[in-house]
Order: C-alpha cells, then structure tokens, then sequence
C-alpha cells in the first residue's frame, strides 16, 4: 500500500477515534450503541480494518453526529479510490515486467 494510502487510512481512523471521544464514549459503549463489536471498533480505529457505508452510518448515529455522515463517507470512497488507482498502477506495471521476461 503507498504511503498516502496509509496515512490516509490511518487519518481516517483517527477521525473515528476523535467522533467517538467527543460523543464521551468508550469503544464498549459504542458499540452496544452501533451493534458493532468492540474489536471491530479498535480495528477501525487503528486503520486495521476498512468500514463499511454502514459501519459509518452506525458510528455516526451512535455518536449523535449524523450530520458528518455525507463527509465522511466521501473521505472514505476517496482513500478507496486512492487504494483502486495503486492497483490498477501496479497490475499495468507487473503485466509490463512479465511481457519484457516472456522472450526469455
């Protein structure tokens, strides 16, 4: 993953982390709010799982703060989208390196 991917990444789950310590909740209360494991709480914090459209919903409605939701979730689909383009950079890279080997 580059780099900006996974500051990215890892901004976003701070973003989280700071909604849910403004509503005043620990992970364990937010998730008996959101229906969400607190593992699954912890991981999305720290980057190490990505969230869904819906875990999103959840965490914001949770925290009282539905109003971020539309921001939120279009930060989310742009580090996606960051991810998709390193992808496609990387599958057009390898297919190059593999044609360049077939003569040998």
């Amino acid at each position: 993953m580059p780099d900006s991917t996974a500051a990215a990444k890892k901004a976003f789950g701070i973003r989280l982390r700071d909604i849910r310590l403004d509503a005043n909740l620990t992970g364990r209360e937010l998730a008996a709010r959101s229906g969400m494991r607190a593992t699954k709480i912890s991981k999305l914090e720290h980057a190490r799982q990505n969230p869904t459209d819906d875990d999103i919903r959840k965490w914001c409605a949770a925290c009282g703060v539905e109003e971020q939701l539309p921001e939120l979730i279009a930060a989310h689909r742009q580090i996606d989208e960051m991810w998709e383009e390193h992808r496609q950079a990387m599958r057009a890279g390898l297919k190059q390196q593999s044609e360049r080997a077939k003569p040998l």
